[in-house]
């Protein structure tokens, strides 16, 4: 993941397969939402549970990466 730009809809698909883990119940539907999803993606100070957008995360990702790539290239000339 850090090394390669996923698609949207890839990213899209991720995030909507984590949200229906956490509502789905079984076989039997779906559970009560006592948040709204966008609620629970907020940083943990800002009172959400830190879950990730997938997007910006792998955007972060490459960042981090080119960084790294970044710095090693000035060091060394």
């Amino acid at each position: 993941m850090p090394c390669f730009k996923f698609p949207v809809l890839v990213c899209t698909d991720i995030n909507g397969d984590l949200a229906r883990f956490w509502w789905k119940n079984g076989e039997e539907g779906s559970k009560i939402h006592w948040k709204a999803w966008e609620s629970l993606c907020k940083s943990k100070d800002e009172g959400g549970l830190g879950f990730r957008h997938f997007s910006s995360f792998n955007t972060a990702l490459l960042a981090k990466q080119s960084w790294k790539v970044l710095k090693i290239q000035m060091q060394a000339g």
